[in-house]
């Protein structure tokens, strides 16, 4: 049984499961009120299901054979004869698309979006997964999520903070070209602020995730990352920072080079500050040519599009 929850943690480390029901229903089916209750999130499913449960529900429902076939649909999938993105986008394979947003609806099981802008820029991305288009995905990494409501006896709605244990998510250290976790600082006023980097593989695109808890910072500057659109003006434009600034910084430290930044909304806009300085102090160019060229490729439903083009490398 050991082997049969290898295999099914291995499912769990790519989210293409998010949009394949067939899979969702293999844990589902391991225990019904657990998938419920761990807020349909394998990887805390297989922390806290009793082994000998898992293997008595294994038997009565085929666990191990749907596991098999999932994990070969998976590997197929990753490694295709070829797609949409391979015949038309081919040229992006060495200079992807970064797609910067605040927020990634990817499945609730993550919870770091709220609403309609996080549910487009998760399907963007599962869509480019599916397509086979090269982008990687830049954004924020909230320990305390967005909110949960519950009601009181009065019917009430109040908000109750849960925080994200990291192990029950399928993320990881982002590593340089030189095998190192990566991380990188944003100047603040009066301080630096330092971020680690996670990744997590979305089918085939990666979602790179800032972290502030970092122990180079101070405890309040571990908490700009805590809560998507907590706190006052002050704290959003800090965040914004981090994620625009930081997260260009990132995509540096990994060795991406981008051809296009993508904008989803203007949370990210410090991303193209952060991109002329660049290449005015590390290439010599003038602050003009330096700035990118915008195009608008909105309006969308609910939120703006905005592409930004990189001029050159």
């Amino acid at each position: 049984m050991e082997v049969l929850k290898q295999k099914l943690q291995n499912l769990t480390q790519n989210l293409w499961w998010t949009w394949r029901p067939e899979v969702r229903a293999i844990f589902r089916d391991i225990d019904f009120d657990l998938y419920h209750d761990a807020h349909r999130n394998p990887v805390q499913i297989l922390k806290r299901v009793d082994s000998a449960f898992l293997d008595r529900r294994a038997a009565e429902v085929d666990i191990q054979i749907r596991t098999d076939r999932a994990l070969r649909q998976l590997e197929d999938y990753l490694n295709p004869v070829t797609t949409w993105g391979l015949v038309h986008a081919g040229t992006l394979n060495s200079r992807p698309v970064a797609y910067f947003c605040m927020e990634f609806g990817i499945h609730e099981s993550i919870p770091i979006y709220s609403g309609g802008l996080g549910i487009l820029a998760g399907d963007h991305i599962k869509g480019a997964s599916n397509l086979g288009v090269p982008l990687v995905g830049v954004g924020l990494l909230y320990h305390e999520g967005y909110t949960t409501q519950e009601l009181d006896a009065s019917y009430w709605q109040h908000d109750v903070r849960e925080p994200v244990d990291l192990s029950d998510l399928p993320v990881w250290p982002a590593l340089t070209p030189e095998g190192v976790p990566a991380r990188v600082c944003v100047e603040m006023p009066g301080r630096t602020v330092w971020a680690k980097v996670l990744e997590a593989h979305v089918g085939r695109v990666r979602l790179i995730l800032l972290d502030s808890r970092d122990e180079a910072n101070t405890e309040e500057d571990q908490g700009i990352t805590a809560r998507l659109y907590g706190g006052d003006l002050r704290m959003r434009i800090q965040q914004e920072l981090l994620l625009g600034v930081g997260g260009s910084r990132a995509l540096r430290a990994l060795g991406i080079t981008a051809s296009v930044y993508h904008l989803n909304e203007g949370h990210s806009a410090f991303a193209i500050l952060e991109r002329a300085r660049h290449r005015v102090q590390q290439d010599g160019l003038e602050p003009h040519r330096a700035a990118p060229s915008p195009s608008w490729s909105g309006p969308g439903t609910g939120s703006s599009r905005t592409a930004w083009n990189p001029i050159g490398p």
